[in-house]
């Protein structure tokens, strides 16, 4: 802005007038951000929304999305999600955890307790008629999708105990009852996208179940979306048996592998980043793809790594971002990125490590009430000293939950 109005003033004491001319000419990026966008994805999200269009026509389709951890396979599924909301479709998501593969439906059940929590933020009239909808699917079994998925009796009420039968007879029971349920929301009018993240993970029970609602004539409108590291699943990974009893039923399937970045997308990465300098960003996105192998989570850690080290930083002398290619080359690079983030969290101070372990105690998701209590901290102290972990790109905070933070550190 100073820089506009200086031109400003130049023409008027020399010419008496101000021509028009392009604002922010001389604005810089002085902050290394990298943007949260997706690059080199467009063939991927193409083949997703192919697959939506089908579904919306009435059709019922797996699509599995697989490649090696950090490849950006969740990303890929979360950058849909606002065409999906634009085409009236609902959207869940749930993830399998490596630590409760003991825990039967536990990714199903979270994906269910957030459509729950959206369907019970709608008027009165909408909540009565997804009420309705729901118990007449159920009938008199309601209560065993409460079992599961208890936030549903939120929504449906209180429900009669059922009969207890055999192992069998209520697995088949459950079976039915959870198609009957899924039937309600999957319907070409209002497409049903359910995404399973970290699939390699899954439990048990939800392997069986997979197949048996994937091929039921009965429902239509159903896209399953599940995402999964290939390198951790072998032919006799239960995984692959699900995926060959899934074919073997008839049902659509859809497989998309998600590949390294190119140094083309990560040089359009670093121009978002830093603008447009190409003396620094070819040579810089050629050597980063060179270290990385593409994969976007390790190469976006390496670039926080490079800056956080001082051998990306911007010159304000010359108003010029900088890269030191000889240092970066001369790197020892580590095996994996989990080594790498390891580095980059020794390097934060100890309230901030201190607050990471207890998070990551609590779970692979967490919010600040939860972190504050068995930290025994206050909210405010406790988003403070995570802060910096949330500027690493070492948590990712959701807007509900961590807007306010940046006042807390800076005030």
């Amino acid at each position: 802005v100073a820089a506009d109005l200086a031109r400003c003033r130049t023409a008027w004491e020399a010419e008496g007038r101000i021509p028009e001319f392009a604002l922010g000419q001389d604005d810089v990026r002085d902050r290394f951000v990298i943007p949260q966008r997706l690059y080199g994805r467009e063939t991927e999200i193409k083949q997703l929304l192919e697959a939506f269009d089908r579904v919306a026509a009435g059709g019922t389709e797996l699509v599995l999305v697989s490649g090696y951890s950090g490849i950006g396979k969740t990303s890929l599924i979360q950058e849909i999600h606002r065409s999906l909301a634009q085409r009236r479709g609902h959207f869940i998501a749930g993830k399998f955890d490596q630590l409760a593969r003991e825990v039967p439906y536990g990714a199903l059940a979270h994906a269910f307790e957030g459509l729950v929590r959206h369907l019970l933020a709608g008027t009165d009239a909408e909540v009565a008629a997804w009420r309705d909808d729901v118990l007449q699917a159920l009938g008199s079994g309601g209560q065993v999708l409460v079992d599961v998925i208890p936030s549903l009796s939120r929504l449906i009420g209180q429900q009669a105990p059922v009969p207890p039968m055999g192992p069998t007879e209520a697995q088949n029971r459950f079976n039915r009852i959870f198609q009957q349920f899924l039937g309600v929301f999957a319907r070409p009018e209002h497409p049903l996208v359910l995404f399973l993240d970290d699939l390699q993970w899954a439990d048990p029970a939800t392997l069986t179940l997979l197949p048996l609602f994937l091929a039921n004539p009965d429902l239509s409108g159903l896209l399953v979306i599940g995402a999964y590291r290939d390198n951790e699943v072998s032919p006799t990974h239960p995984l692959t048996t699900t995926i060959e009893q899934v074919a073997a039923r008839g049902a659509a399937l859809t497989r998309i592998t998600v590949p390294p970045l190119v140094a083309q997308h990560l040089a359009a990465l670093l121009g978002d980043a830093i603008g447009d300098q190409p003396q620094v960003i070819g040579p810089l996105s050629a050597v980063v793809q060179e270290k990385t192998g593409g994969n976007p989570f390790f190469a976006i850690q390496f670039l926080g790594s490079l800056h956080q080290d001082g051998q990306v930083a911007y010159d304000r002398a010359t108003r010029a971002w900088r890269a030191d290619l000889a240092a970066i080359r001369g790197l020892r690079m580590t095996e994996n990125v989990v080594d790498l983030m390891a580095a980059r969290i020794l390097r934060l101070g100890e309230p901030t490590r201190r607050v990471l372990r207890l998070a990551a105690c609590v779970g692979n998701r967490f919010d600040l009430a939860t972190l504050a209590t068995v930290s025994e901290a206050g909210a405010a102290e406790c988003a403070a000293d995570l802060w910096p972990a949330v500027e690493q790109g070492l948590v990712l905070a959701d807007e509900h939950s961590y807007g306010f933070a940046p006042d807390l550190v800076d005030g």
